[in-house]
């Protein structure tokens, strides 16, 4: 099991794929990240051969798009060259959320995006407002750090 932070030069801690990387070795090795008990808790690891970050480089090959995040094929198996692909995934499960309003129906997260507020605080809409609420409001940025400001003090 590899221990402490990963000695690499400088290159590596440049490549877009390093975070990737030193992520899935904390959700495995990492007892205090908040993945782990789902991930290295439950025996899933990283192959020996990805210890050594130029190898899951060459393995895995650069990233198709910003949406793209690693995924295991095997949800049960380890991270490996053979059980991981590069995967579209959901942004959170609020994109299977379908809302519907009036004749529409979309996820939580395209009326979000169509809204043009975060997705987080269209969440938060929903699980405490009614959906005509939670769409119809108003947003405004510069209000919502007003009011946090006004519960710290």
């Amino acid at each position: 099991m590899p221990r402490g932070r990963p000695r690499l030069d400088d290159a590596n801690e440049r490549h877009p794929l390093y975070s990737e990387w030193l992520k899935i070795r904390h959700m495995c090795f990492n007892s205090s990240d908040t993945h782990y008990p789902m991930i290295g808790g439950r025996g899933i690891t990283l192959d020996e051969r990805w210890w050594d970050f130029r190898n899951f480089a060459r393995d895995m090959g650069p990233r198709p798009s910003p949406e793209h995040q690693i995924v295991r094929v095997d949800p049960l198996g380890n991270f490996d060259p053979f059980n991981c692909v590069w995967a579209v995934t959901p942004p959170n499960k609020y994109a299977a959320i379908s809302v519907t309003w009036g004749i529409r129906t979309q996820s939580a997260v395209a009326w979000a995006r169509e809204l043009n507020i975060p997705v987080s605080v269209f969440q938060t809409r929903l699980r405490r407002w009614s959906i005509d609420r939670a769409i119809t409001a108003p947003y405004s940025a510069q209000g919502a750090r007003k009011r946090r400001r006004a519960r710290r003090s």
